[in-house]
């Protein structure tokens, strides 16, 4: 079962443009030390991160609530970055302004149902930009176009001569390509996840009791409110 956790920073700490780090592919933004371990030492972007063992890393830009928004942004990034859900571990993504993806760019919260419909196209570009820059890799690395390549399950491959790269072999060289403006989505009849049952990936962390919510988060000082009621029904 993939680990669900939950990397808290704030924005000075997020903001900050790298090509590769830690031999992971980031696309706009890294974390820091203490960020970084608490996601196995696997360097973020805004969404997606891949780590040089291949394991991916979703930043989920909507709150966990039992609804099962983490599983359904994993799965939005696995199809279109091609990559099972095995290997795909989620976090919770941090302030800032990319996270704003609601509504043409100017909101970001949790509720009224729209995190999947919200989420639909951005978490998927994020996966299919992925996806691109691998292949571009993968290309320039063999000296081959990239249209002559594929992928399965987390695996760039160039059938023509039987040759093919895991992801994490990838992923520095990946972090210094030109990320692509522009990228085809797989079309529903594509779809090897998406209207399919999955899984949840925090089931586990949730029956052990190991998930974080709201009511966990200690503090220095802080200080818990709660509503005395009237002992007497009916009383005021």
């Amino acid at each position: 079962m993939s680990n669900v956790l939950n990397v808290s920073l704030n924005r000075r700490e997020l903001l900050g443009w790298t090509g590769a780090a830690a031999g992971a592919l980031v696309l706009g933004f890294t974390l820091p030390e203490r960020a970084r371990a608490a996601a196995a030492s696997t360097a973020l972007n805004a969404f997606v991160a891949i780590n040089s063992d291949g394991g991916v890393t979703v930043l989920s830009p909507f709150i966990e609530m039992g609804q099962g928004t983490y599983t359904g942004m994993a799965m939005l990034v696995a199809e279109e970055l091609d990559v099972d859900m095995g290997a795909v571990r989620v976090v919770q993504a941090p302030q800032g302004k990319p996270y704003r993806i609601m509504f043409n760019n100017t909101a970001r919260f949790t509720g009224g149902s729209l995190s999947m419909r919200e989420g639909f196209l951005p978490l998927r570009r994020a996966g299919a930009t992925s996806r691109a820059m691998l292949l571009q890799a993968a290309a320039a690395e063999w000296g081959v176009p990239a249209g002559e390549l594929s992928t399965s399950a987390g695996t760039v491959l160039h059938r023509a001569s039987g040759r093919s790269f895991r992801y994490g072999q990838l992923a520095a060289r990946a972090a210094a390509q030109s990320v692509p403006e522009q990228v085809a989505l797989k079309t529903q009849g594509d779809f090897r996840l998406l209207g399919k049952p999955v899984p949840r990936l925090d089931a586990a962390d949730k029956s052990t009791g190991s998930a974080e919510f709201g009511i966990d988060v200690q503090a220095d000082d802080l200080l818990v409110a709660a509503v005395r009621h009237n002992p007497q029904w009916g009383a005021k």
